[in-house]
């Protein structure tokens, strides 16, 4: 498919109704037949077994790449089917942001403008009485920070091979997709992403597993006024380090940008910048906090700075009076760059000859670091103001540290506002260089076996009392966690359980990073307690859902949809949920006829609730209570379909003619509630 503006998203919206076609598409420069064609029905190749499930899929193309998602429907005739949307990437091109969350955003906006409903119950099958639109979708698309870049990538042959990729959760799922170009996926043409714990779709392709990647971002600094954030500031130095290592000293930045590559969730960032004129600035970020509201791997940041400077009165002007009117002195007004000075730093022997020496120096101004110069010839350093305190420190091999200390104001500038700095090493003694090399030589070696001697002697025993006392510990927190009943697991199991646990290995990752020969990490088995505490949550969950479904007359869908969920996404039985929940949803229905009393319905639309496995063997799950209710619903729903009842206050009164029949009308309405 060609593709018209290679820089904007195209996506096309696709499905079954009366079998497969193309619904709408943006930004294809193709004929509706054609890009029908290219977009492949999975029918046939994916099994499905209900509606409701949604998975995705990657095709490579030779100019572009496919990446879509599916989510199982009714078709126009009752039987299973699906729609789907695709975002249609070329091959030269990627995007940063998250492209998993584009296509979940897409579908969901199709889902609630072109999905049947009876009020909140989805009936699981496109409109027919509305023709699908682009505005709501491209509206969408245009709202997206999203620029279409590079891809360095090669392109390569794909083989006419298919396979299956199984995810455990969200984030992995958004890695797949976001790494869509991985060599491992390139070599095939398709791939299709299915949930882990899914029973309810299937295939013959291949199974491949991926070795996760950890997500990289990028950190965009903007150096604003604090008072106004829409001025920027040019010109500001910048010093950063990562994880305590520096990567960035004293940088001058001409702009009002900087950008930050190469960044990991778990990297904290101390940041520095300094302008004269404006109060310097100090803060560490943490990657993880930063990157909790965005979607894709960009991180827009603004450093602010306040303005210190005074407000500036041109001398002899009436603004430079006081209240008394006398005249005030001129204030400099330090945004003035005539009033800037710079240093030029040069290095000589004590005989005013230049050193041909490598000469390292470092310059601090009001304590901070500036620059370091490990090879010193000549170093200019600008925008210094007269009361800013400098110290120069400066080293050679065989000679005297030498070092300066002194206010600008102190110096004398030439014309051009340049101080020149004159710096003059005088050459250690010879004895003493000898000294201090055998002094230096003997700390080493005293500084070794110390270290020798630290770690065998008390480093092996502190860690086995440490082996000891953590797995106490985890015995203890475990078997707390394991006498938790239901309501305390729903409120607090991932937050307080899993966040223990996960807290617990990533101190036992940072030990042994620390301590990489001597910590031994199976000493401590934090992830049997883990799956303990799991598997303590699944029997408690399964045993919730079997008290639910014995004990809830009247047939509560939003708890029956959340424990359905929880089921799904903890890997147990779900059979009877499902029904259960499918029960719940045909009631709700009867329970919108009774709200709507002369609601038109259609049997295409109450069918599903009448053809479906789920209504085998179901005496065996419900109650004899719960069987009457579902009776009376069904009389509710099939009576709406014939003419001879014109409204629900009909068939209503035709349930009251029997003793029988009132009972079960009487039961079912204190059941759901009226």
């Amino acid at each position: 498919m060609k593709i018209k503006e290679i820089n904007r998203l195209a996506f096309a919206i696709w499905g079954t109704k009366r079998g497969k076609k193309l619904f709408l598409q943006s930004n294809i420069d193709e004929d509706e037949n054609t890009i029908d064609d290219e977009l492949n029905d999975i029918r046939g190749v994916i099994g499905f077994k209900k509606i409701g499930s949604q998975f995705y899929s990657i095709e490579y193309k030779t100019d572009y790449t496919n990446l879509t998602i599916y989510r199982t429907i009714y078709d126009w005739l009752g039987r299973l089917g699906f729609y789907a949307v695709s975002i249609c990437i070329p091959t030269e091109k990627s995007i940063s942001c998250s492209i998993c969350k584009i296509l979940d955003d897409l579908s969901e906006i199709y889902h609630k403008e072109y999905i049947e409903k009876t009020d909140e119950i989805a009936i699981n099958r496109i409109r027919a009485d509305k023709q699908e639109e682009l505005n709501e979708f491209q509206k969408y698309i245009d709202s997206l920070n999203c620029p279409i870049q590079i891809n360095r990538k090669e392109k390569k042959t794909h083989e006419k091979e298919t396979c299956v990729i199984k995810f455990q959760n969200k984030d992995e799922l958004d890695s797949i997709i976001q790494e869509y170009q991985r060599t491992e996926l390139l070599l095939f043409n398709r791939v299709f992403i299915l949930p882990a714990k899914s029973y309810d779709l299937s295939c013959n392709f291949k199974e491949i597993s991926l070795k996760p990647i950890e997500k990289k971002y990028i950190l965009n600094l903007k150096i604003v006024k604090a008072k106004n954030i829409s001025e920027a500031i040019k010109g500001a130095i910048i010093t950063i380090s990562k994880n305590n290592q520096s990567i960035v000293n004293q940088h001058r930045i001409e702009n009002d940008r900087y950008q930050i590559t190469e960044l990991l969730k778990n990297d904290t960032l101390n940041i520095k910048c300094t302008k004269p004129g404006y109060s310097d600035y100090s803060e560490t970020l943490k990657v993880e906090d930063l990157v909790k509201d965005i979607n894709g791997n960009s991180i827009d940041y603004e450093i602010k700075l306040e303005d210190k400077s005074q407000t500036y009165f041109p001398h002899g002007t009436d603004n430079s009076r006081n209240l008394t009117g006398k005249t005030q002195p001129e204030v400099t007004n330090p945004n003035d760059n005539k009033n800037l000075k710079k240093l030029k730093i040069t290095a000589y022997d004590e005989n005013n000859q230049k050193l041909k020496e490598i000469v390292s120096v470092e310059v601090k101004k009001n304590g901070t670091t500036l620059k370091t110069f490990p090879k010193l010839l000549v170093a200019c350093i600008p925008d210094f103001l007269d009361t800013d305190e400098v110290l120069i420190k400066a080293n050679a091999k065989g000679y005297i540290e030498k070092e300066e200390n002194f206010t600008i104001s102190d110096k004398t500038a030439n014309e051009d506002n340049e101080i020149e700095i004159k710096l003059v090493l005088i050459k250690q003694p010879i004895g003493n260089r000898k000294l201090f090399r055998s002094i230096g030589i003997a700390l080493v070696v005293i500084a070794v076996f110390a270290t020798i001697i630290y770690f065998a002697l008390f480093n092996s025993e502190d860690f086995t009392k440490y082996y000891t006392d953590e797995n106490r510990l985890l015995d203890s927190m475990t078997n707390e966690y394991c006498q938790k009943d239901w309501d305390w697991l729903k409120a607090n199991y991932n937050d307080t359980v899993i966040g223990f646990f996960d807290k617990k290995a990533l101190e036992y990752n940072n030990m042994k990073k620390e301590n990489p020969d001597d910590f031994d990490m199976n000493k401590i088995d934090v992830e049997t307690h883990k799956n303990n505490c799991e598997k303590h949550y699944k029997e408690t969950l399964n045993d919730r859902i079997k008290d639910f479904i014995n004990t809830d007359n009247r047939f509560d869908l939003s708890t029956a949809k959340e424990l359905k969920v929880l089921a799904i996404l903890y890997g147990i039985d779900t059979s009877s949920i499902n029904q259960y929940f499918f029960f719940c949803q045909k009631v709700e229905l009867a329970k919108q006829q009774f709200k709507q009393k002369n609601r038109e319905t259609s049997w295409s639309e109450i069918r599903p609730y009448f053809q479906n496995d789920y209504l085998k063997d179901y005496k065996t799950l419900l109650s004899e209570e719960q069987i009457n209710t579902l009776k009376v619903c069904d009389e509710i729903l099939l009576k709406m379909n014939f003419s001879s009842y014109e409204n629900i206050d009909e068939i209503i009164n035709d349930i009251k003619v029997s003793s029988d029949n009132r009972k079960k009308y009487n039961n079912l309405k204190e059941q759901i509630g009226y």
